[in-house]
């Protein structure tokens, strides 16, 4: 059933912290290998969702984490994360249809940090749980889609085939994973 739903499995403390992107299980209490190398850290604080990412391997281009009902694009709020005049930025956007993502009215994520080191990027933000941004997808205590993308220059157009989807509860982490040991 996880495969068919686009679920990939959480992962371990010694996979997650300690390694590349500079993230400590104090600051980003739960992880998701989305895929190999590429993970997604976050957490609650205070009213925000922390949302951070980390690509070995992976430099010279955007990069975007969404929150949706399903697991297309179409009424998806896109976190992007990419250099502009040389500089990093976090934008708020939303997508109604199967085009590039608009920019919401209402930017109200937060680039908390960004960098390209040693052939890999990181980077976080925070975004209000609750919020009336209509062009925002709320973050609810329910396991729901992620998408993730990547574009290969930090301009802004078309990902390719570097994106995908998944399913997380932003809230309470992971599920812990089922001991199958003697089942018959």
């Amino acid at each position: 059933l996880a495969a068919a739903l686009g679920s990939s499995p959480a992962v371990g403390t010694a996979a997650c912290y300690g390694g590349g992107g500079g993230f400590a299980q104090a600051d980003w209490p739960f992880c998701h290998e989305i895929k190999a190398g590429l993970l997604m850290y976050y957490g609650q604080s205070g009213n925000d969702m922390k949302l951070g990412l980390f690509a070995e391997a992976w430099t010279g281009g955007w990069s975007a984490l969404a929150l949706a009902g399903n697991g297309g694009m179409k009424g998806a709020s896109q976190l992007v994360v990419r250099k502009a005049s040389g500089q990093w930025v976090a934008e708020d956007r939303h997508s109604n249809n199967y085009a590039t993502p608009a920019m919401d009215s209402l930017q109200d994520v937060t680039l908390l940090f960004a960098r390209e080191e040693s052939g890999s990027t990181s980077w976080g933000i925070t975004v209000p749980m609750v919020n009336c941004d209509i062009d925002d997808f709320p973050i609810r205590n329910v396991s729901q889609w992620i998408h993730w993308a990547r574009g290969q220059t930090h301009d802004f157009i078309y990902h390719g085939q570097e994106r995908g989807q998944f399913h997380v509860n932003l809230m309470n982490g992971p599920a812990p994973a089922v001991d199958m040991t003697g089942a018959t």
